[in-house]
């Protein structure tokens, strides 16, 4: 099975996919990751890499994509969770194309929806230095501008499931469990 999970920062996606990982061995893939690494490794690629990212800017579509095709090509598996893979609308085809190149589909997209009060008390204990609540409340707002479209189109797909974020790990967790069986 290919999972989504998309939603803001303290939401809990990467929690609830860790859980997913570890208890029924699905890969866990981050864009954000993926970018890194190439950077790491220090190629050419990678370089240019770094130099968006150092500015505070985010490569084109186009080389993210790549990245993604070249890791699932080079890493064949079955039960992958997408984190951080799909930032705007105009993303949603480049995703199905290279699924399926590789012979794959997307087949349930996960919104861990949750309220921005609860957004800023989490992100406010966790204590980082950009968590202040008016960045947190600026990423939101940015979030909210993008993640709308990309819920409509997966929504007019049928794969969309929203999962009530907020509660507990735990709490969570049997909502994602619920929305998977569906």
């Amino acid at each position: 099975m290919v999972l989504l999970f998309i939603g803001t920062t303290g939401s809990g996606k990467d929690t609830q996919a860790e859980i997913l990982a570890e208890k029924y061995g699905y890969k866990i893939i981050s864009t954000g990751q993926l970018m890194r690494d190439e950077v790491a490794r220090g190629t050419e690629r990678g370089q240019q890499l770094h130099e968006i990212l150092e500015r505070g800017g985010w490569p084109d579509d186009a080389v993210t994509y790549e990245l993604l095709r070249e890791y699932l090509a080079a890493n064949p598996m079955q039960k992958i969770i997408f984190t951080g893979a799909v930032r705007r609308d105009s993303q949603i085809p480049m995703m199905d194309e290279v699924l399926a190149g590789l012979g794959q589909k997307l087949d349930k997209v996960l919104y861990f929806e949750i309220s921005d009060q609860e957004v800023v008390q989490r992100l406010m204990k966790r204590g980082r230095e950009d968590d202040t609540e008016e960045a947190i409340k600026v990423r939101l707002q940015n979030n909210r501008d993008n993640i709308q479209p990309i819920l409509e189109a997966y929504r007019a797909q049928g794969k969309l499931e929203v999962v009530n974020a907020a509660g507990d790990v735990e709490e969570v967790a049997a909502r994602v469990q619920e929305a998977l069986s569906k």
